[in-house]
């Protein structure tokens, strides 16, 4: 699954249309570049990540915490970098802070149910799992070989 991450033709999140509120800053670098001016609803702090193989974000990329796009099997991926361990934990709150929104966690649609042990047993590998996270660039052209 990847989270999508754009410029958005350099305008960052003032392009029309978008929701300020379900994006976030997303960088190389030692620190984060500055939110544009018109981007008041541009309000969660800012996402770090390691780059792999000389590969650096633009200073207006963005992620859109709030769509989430499944990688096919046979889709040519480019590992981007790493997101840092601290802000991995920031980028999976937003994130699902954003898809709660329409869809409500079951024990918040249903109050008066137990949460099952496998459920409870689950936290943990989810944590183990986002460790490996990585960020890659999609595209529907092929890679070159």
């Amino acid at each position: 699954m990847c989270l999508r991450i754009s410029t958005y033709s350099g305008r960052g999140t003032v392009k029309g249309g978008l929701d300020q509120n379900a994006h976030a800053i997303i960088y190389t670098g030692e620190k984060p570049p500055k939110k544009l001016p018109e981007e008041k609803r541009l309000t969660k702090d800012p996402i770090q990540v390691v780059p792999v193989g000389g590969h650096e974000l633009e200073p207006l990329s963005r992620v859109n915490l709030a769509k989430v796009y499944p990688v096919e099997h046979n889709f040519k991926v480019l590992e981007v970098g790493r997101v840092i361990g601290g802000h991995l934990k920031r980028l999976l709150a937003y994130w699902q802070i954003e898809t709660e929104k329409d869809f409500p966690r079951e024990k918040d649609r249903f109050p008066n149910k137990r949460i099952g042990k496998a459920e409870q047993d689950m936290a943990p590998e989810y944590d183990q799992m986002a460790t490996k996270v990585t960020l890659a660039s999609v595209n529907e052209n092929p890679l070159p070989s």
